[in-house]
């Protein structure tokens, strides 16, 4: 990031300019400017104590908090902690400024400055949560061990849930009931090896143990425990698995077992093979420990899943759900639509009766609609049709209600309907079901295509559903301090916090974090946060045109639409020039090596060239793309092509028979091609209709010409 990492001398301190204010010896306007190209000069460790820190409220309200944030040479960790003692005063930066200072002191160890800033703070943070943690530390590390356990002791009384939570607590408390005698400290350290699930504090734990010589105070069964524990959590699960085993075949197991042991036990599957020891394993502890069924049962479930095993697992989920545990009514119903849909498709009924959240089930149930239109089970996809019509939202019965309708009309199911199939598909296209919110809705989603091509056969030319701008809503605990960065050209920062503190920000604040990122041409970091929080921003941050004029150039030079190609770009690569697939295609359009060889010759260039180079990337995939548009028939297909490649396409067109264009495209057996069509339909359209004048149902004949 462009910050400064250089100070002014001494010397320039006690400069002035006469008549206007100061910040270090220099007008303010030149200190901010100084300040972001990173020319200010060298400042060394000796003259922070010269520096006027109140000079820095001429910069606005938190600005010795965000000057902490930015690099300082030679005077590093001694100016940070002064700018965030500055600070210490005034909400809400004081806060802020303290949970750094905290950070930072415990990152250093420098935990005597930490017990000497007790003075310094104000006294309404004595009580702060960060800060007391942060003494029981020092005193943990300093080894004023009577003095720790009195802190944690209380710490634990009045916080039990964050202490609880905290595994690094939890383990300071274990290591200090042994360092100050307490005679069931061993029980202790046993406890926390079987409570807790096998992780880092596990290693730090045994590593203690051993380097204080305190291993031979435990019995031969407490040594295989922690030892098993250990090893898991350094990742070496077969050994730390064979240990575990051994101890839960002996006469001991219920001493030793645990939610702990049991997911620790768990993580050994990971290794391939062990899958069947672990179930194994549980299968032999549930019948000497029925008190453990119901936990056994749950983890041998996930591990089923895991493996493949769905019908296996569905059995397990389902028999906690008929036990009324709510919670695992999803996964006992993804897990049959994985195993055997027409079993699903028998078992929705009870599903609508018991779901709760409907909308909670919205991606199990697309599946199962994926996986009949895949096998081409139309009857199937109407029969689930009039199951959820009337239980569910329309996000959730868009497919259904278009693919249904679409069967009939094209004689691919004759199972009747409660509607007319025109009636169902104008219902859907002007958004008539309930919980649709209007005309079609603008993202990607399969719910904006169904009801997109719904509106186009019922004759209706939908438009997009304007965005609003950000309302006015309540401001976050983290507001001040991501605007605050941002004042400063700290936008790394900002969105690390924002990314990372979703209840504390609002989408007031998140939203600037997205345009600052579009200012910096960081368009894939802004559409990522846009979309995970669904940030409420007009459709053109949604839609942006990113390296415009190179887009609309070679779209023209190409003959392809460019709303097309700026869609293309967006969903291959949401406009990052870096761009790298697992698969090894590279930038804007995500081309592979070899087809960017292919197409650089067809354009009588030397070599494809530097692929992360907008300018070439976009030269070569606009080509490509249009080079699938001649050997296609429709954009549909010039997509799904450009996607999975011509030779796979026309193999699906001719399993299909004369399937029509639209259910072509819900048998594609790839859902990574399926979606990615449907996606570059609805982005079109934004694209379309935002800056070209392009209606729906231009779009639609345009991609499925035979409609």
């Amino acid at each position: 990031m462009p910050l400064f990492s250089l100070l002014i001398p001494l010397f320039m301190l006690c400069i002035s300019c006469c008549g206007s204010p100061t910040i270090w010896g220099y007008p303010e306007q030149d200190f901010r400017s100084r300040l972001v190209s990173g020319t200010l000069p060298q400042l060394h460790e000796e003259d922070i104590s010269r520096l006027s820190f109140s000079e820095l409220n001429q910069l606005g309200p938190g600005a010795p908090l965000f000057l902490s944030y930015f690099p300082f040479a030679d005077a590093g960790a001694p100016l940070r902690l002064r700018l965030y003692q500055a600070e210490l005063g005034e909400e809400p930066y004081a806060s802020f400024a303290l949970e750094l200072l905290i950070r930072d002191l415990l990152a250093s160890e420098d935990y005597r400055l930490i017990q000497d800033l007790e003075d310094e703070i104000p006294p309404r943070y004595h009580e702060f949560y960060p800060w007391r943690r942060s003494r029981v530390s020092a005193a943990y590390w300093l080894r004023q061990d009577e003095e720790a356990a009195e802190m944690l002791d209380e710490l634990v009384r009045d916080f039990p849930e964050q202490v609880e939570a905290d595994r690094e607590l939890v383990l300071m408390k274990t290591v200090l009931e042994q360092r100050t005698g307490r005679e069931d400290w061993r029980n202790s350290f046993v406890s926390f090896f079987r409570d807790f699930p096998a992780g880092p504090h596990h290693v730090r734990a045994w590593d203690y143990l051993r380097i204080e010589g305190l291993l031979d105070g435990f019995g031969p069964e407490e040594q295989r425990l922690l030892r098993g524990v250990d090893l898991v959590a350094r990742g070496e699960k077969v050994r730390g698995f064979e240990l575990l085993q051994g101890l839960f075949d002996g006469a001991r197991t219920e001493e030793f077992l645990s939610s702990g042991t049991l997911q620790t036990i768990a993580m050994a599957a990971d290794t391939p093979g062990r899958t069947g020891e672990v179930l194994e394993l549980y299968g032999r502890i549930s019948e000497e420990l029925p008190g453990f069924s119901r936990e056994i049962r749950e983890l041998s479930a996930f591990l089923l899943r895991r493996i493949g095993r769905h019908r296996e697992a569905h059995t397990l989920f389902k028999s906690l759900v008929q036990e009324g545990d709510q919670r695992f009514l999803w996964y006992a119903f993804s897990s049959l639509v994985r195993s055997d849909t027409a079993a699903a498709l028998g078992e929705l009924p009870f599903l609508v009766s018991e779901m709760e959240e409907p909308s909670y089930f919205s991606d199990v149930l697309a599946e199962l609609c994926q996986r009949m239109a895949r096998y081409r089970n139309w009857t199937g996809i109407v029969r689930a049709y009039r199951i959820l019509d009337g239980s569910v939202a329309a996000g959730v019965l868009s497919p259904y209600a278009y693919i249904s309708a679409r069967a009939a009309m094209t004689g691919l199911s004759d199972l009747p309907m409660d509607l007319p199939p025109a009636d169902i598909l104008q219902r859907l296209g002007r958004g008539e079901y309930p919980g649709s919110g209007g005309d079609v809705a603008p993202e990607g989603s399969s719910d904006s295509y169904y009801r997109l091509l719904a509106a186009v056969l019922s004759a209706y030319n939908p438009e997009p559903e304007s965005r609003p701008s950000v309302p006015e809503v309540e401001a976050g605990r983290l507001d001040p301090l991501v605007l605050g960065l941002l004042s400063f050209g700290l936008t790394d920062e900002a969105l690390e916090i924002t990314n990372n503190g979703d209840s504390g920000t609002s989408s007031s604040a998140a939203a600037a974090v997205v345009e600052a990122l579009y200012g910096e041409d960081r368009y894939e970091e802004g559409l990522r946060l846009l979309l995970r929080r669904a940030i409420p921003m007009e459709e053109r941050f949604f839609y942006p045109r990113a390296f415009e004029k190179e887009t609309e150039n070679l779209a023209e030079e190409q003959a392809v639409p460019a709303w097309l190609l700026f869609s293309l770009v967006r969903q291959e690569s949401l406009f990052n020039p870096a761009a790298l697939s697992h698969a090894g295609a590279v930038g804007l359009t995500q081309l592979m090596p070899s087809t960017a060889g292919d197409a650089a010759r067809r354009l009588g260039m030397e070599s494809p060239g530097d692929l992360s180079d907008p300018e070439v990337n976009l030269r070569l995939g606009a080509w490509y793309l249009g080079h699938m548009m001649e050997r296609t028939d429709s954009l549909a297909d010039a997509l799904a092509a450009y996607n999975a490649g011509i030779t796979r396409l026309r193999r699906w067109r001719r399993q299909a028979g004369g399937l029509p264009d639209d259910l072509f495209i819900e048998t594609i057996p790839f859902e990574e091609t399926r979606d990615y069509v449907k996606r570059l339909l609805v982005s079109s359209w934004n694209y379309g209709y935002l800056y070209y004048r392009l209606g729906g149902n231009e779009l639609v004949s345009r991609y499925f010409p035979r409609l």
